[in-house]
């Protein structure tokens, strides 16, 4: 499956303890279907999860309106987590988290 944010690039599938998630190569960019990130944020993996430092193409990418690679619905920014802007599909639920997102999110 495609990226939702880096066209010509195709997601990696990754299984952690408790989650399945897609990953991009390009960007980092993590893919969460439905329900998976609540377990995600709660699961003791997560913080080898995510590269926690926001990169250049994170930043550029957190703007751009990304095409969910499951439904192909336009994704919506919502706030998460400690505000932090993620993108979620309003067709199947799913999530795209920019790179450095998922750390942000876990901060406490």
């Amino acid at each position: 499956m495609k990226c939702p944010k880096c066209p010509g690039s195709y997601m990696i599938l990754e299984t952690w303890p408790g989650v399945e998630l897609e990953r991009c190569p390009t960007c980092q960019g993590l893919f969460l279907d439905a329900g998976e990130l609540e377990r995600m944020l709660s699961a003791a993996v997560a913080s080898r999860v995510d590269v926690p430092v926001f990169t250049p193409l994170a930043k550029e990418h957190d703007l751009v309106t990304g095409t969910c690679h499951r439904c192909q619905a336009l994704m919506e920014p919502v706030l998460g987590p400690r505000h932090t802007r993620l993108d979620r599909c309003p067709g199947c639920g799913g999530v795209f988290l920019d790179q450095g997102e998922l750390s942000e999110m876990r901060k406490g």
